[in-house]
């Protein structure tokens, strides 16, 4: 009896050892799988915070383009704002200077004062003629800028 004893307390002395050396290999297992996961999670978060810095400087950037657009198309519409009051106050301007003429061919008197206001008809109708030929320079160079300007838009 004393040899089964002695047994059985050998054997649960070497059971008592392995189930500590496997408790300690678990143990440092797992600790290693914790630094792992320690380390993967640091790196991961230095990520974001690198990833996070560029979208906000990129987010700035585009805040920037996007106002510097808004400027640039505040000031061309007030432009072309001006330039159509221009157009316009050229078109009456030229009206009134066609009816004046009208009425002058109207009044017509007789003899010299005829040929006084044939001459100056004329001289009227040919400054017209060079008035609107300027008109016409002018809207067509605001044409060829506003072909440019929206070309540099969508550039």
């Amino acid at each position: 009896m004393n040899q089964i004893v002695k047994n059985t307390v050998n054997q649960t002395e070497i059971f008592n050892k392995q189930s500590e050396t496997q408790t300690e290999d678990l143990a440092n297992k797992f600790r290693a799988q914790t630094l792992r996961c320690t380390e993967e999670t640091k790196i991961i978060k230095e990520q974001t915070e690198f990833l996070k810095k560029i979208m906000n400087e990129r987010i700035n950037e585009f805040e920037n383009k996007i106002n510097n657009y808004e400027v640039k198309f505040n000031t061309l519409q007030q432009r072309r704002e001006l330039d159509l009051e221009g157009i316009i106050t050229d078109t009456n301007i030229v009206k009134k200077r066609t009816k004046d003429i009208e009425d002058k061919i109207r009044k017509r008197g007789t003899g010299s004062e005829v040929e006084k206001e044939k001459e100056n008809i004329i001289n009227d109708v040919q400054r017209l003629k060079n008035e609107i030929r300027q008109f016409q320079d002018r809207l067509k160079d605001q044409h060829e800028d506003h072909e440019n300007e929206r070309e540099l838009e969508e550039a």
